[in-house]
Parts: C-alpha cells; sequence; structure tokens
C-alpha cells in the first residue's frame, strides 16, 4: 500500500513547485497591430472593429525561477466561465485573435493559469479586473504613428513588436506584477518574454 502515498507525496510536491512562482507578467494585446497582414477567427474585420480602442486580454502568466509541472494540470469547463462573469464578458475582453474563444482560454489556463495558484473563475477574473484597472493610454487612439508610446505605461511596461519592412508595429504591451502585489504594475524583477521593440518610435497600425 506504499504505492498511493508515493503518489500523493508527489503530487504535494508538483503542487508545491507550481507555487514558487515570484511575479506574473500581465499580456496585453494590440489587435491591430497583431492582425497586421493575418486572416484568423479574430482578426476578422467584424470582430476587429470591436477591439480598435482598447488592449485586450493575452495572458496571466507566472514566472520565476520555477518552472510550472504539467502532470497535475486541469481542463477548462463551460461553469468556470460562467462563473468568471459569462462568454460575453470575457469575450469582449479577451478574444481570441487566431483561434475561437474557448479554444484561446483554455490555452491559457491549461499552460498558465494551472500554475498561478488560482481556481480557474478567480484566475480570469484577476485578468479582468486588471484590464479595467489598466487604462488603454490615448496616444493608442490618437496616432497611427511612429509615435513614442513607453511614457505613456510610466515606463514599467514591456513594448513587444513585429517588424515588417525595417518598421516596427506594436503588438503588446506586457507589464509586471509581484505575486502578492498582483494589482499593482511593478519593475520587472525578471525578463517579460517576447521580441521588445528595438526602436523608440512604433506605428500604432
Amino acid at each position: 500500500m506504499k504505492f498511493p502515498v508515493v503518489v500523493l507525496v508527489a503530487f504535494l510536491v508538483s503542487l508545491a513547485t507550481a507555487n514558487k512562482f515570484t511575479y506574473y507578467v500581465f499580456a496585453r494585446t494590440w489587435l491591430p497591430g497583431q492582425c497586421r497582414n493575418r486572416n484568423t477567427h479574430g482578426c476578422a474585420p467584424a470582430v476587429l472593429a470591436n477591439h480598435k480602442t482598447k488592449l485586450t486580454i493575452h495572458g496571466l502568466w507566472p514566472n520565476g525561477i520555477e518552472s510550472c509541472p504539467t502532470q497535475h494540470r486541469s481542463t477548462l469547463t463551460a461553469d468556470d466561465i460562467t462563473r468568471a462573469g459569462g462568454a460575453a464578458t470575457i469575450s469582449a475582453a479577451m478574444p481570441g485573435a487566431s483561434k475561437a474563444d474557448m479554444a484561446f482560454w483554455t490555452h491559457e489556463w491549461t499552460k498558465h493559469g494551472t500554475c498561478s495558484n488560482m481556481p480557474a473563475a478567480k484566475y480570469f477574473k484577476q485578468m479582468l479586473h486588471l484590464r479595467n484597472h489598466l487604462k488603454t493610454p490615448a496616444i493608442l487612439n490618437s496616432s497611427a504613428g511612429p509615435v513614442t508610446v513607453t511614457p505613456a505605461f510610466g515606463g514599467n511596461a514591456v513594448l513587444i513588436c513585429s517588424s515588417q519592412g525595417g518598421v516596427q508595429y506594436l503588438t503588446e504591451v506586457r507589464t509586471c506584477h509581484l505575486k502578492n502585489a498582483v494589482n499593482t504594475v511593478s519593475p520587472c524583477p525578471g525578463p517579460a518574454p517576447g521580441n521588445a521593440c528595438s526602436l523608440a518610435n512604433v506605428v500604432i497600425s
């Protein structure tokens, strides 16, 4: 009867490892730039038209020294989405650019949310709260660029760009949030993954 005990210990060790991350990266997508030259579900004109004035949610990613084990990750359910506010509410803030919405949400939950030490509904509510709290700077709606947008985010944001023909197009904005102060933007204690914009001026497509 020792085998079940060994399995239980391994499970608890895995959970402890998952909780050792130190900070989150909150990634928000600028769909006009992300959808440039893309013909995918979330980039259809009818969908994109609803997301041209605000950054949308990509995900909330636990980061730190430890990696998150995958063997005990749970599945996102329709009930989780309902308890988080409903599909319509989440879709308005977190549309899938390359996948159908539920497939996109499931991907983010499975890969990142299950490492966050939050239940699924709380994880999505936290992202919705951050998106509402961190406003989209007016400069993103006032010019097509090239413009300098970093100061509009207070200096603690990492801007992600795609490069085409020597021009950099803004695609995402990523901010860091300490594990125990998730509602506050902090200087990143480690790298915010992605292709950071290498030019001061970027195009707001």
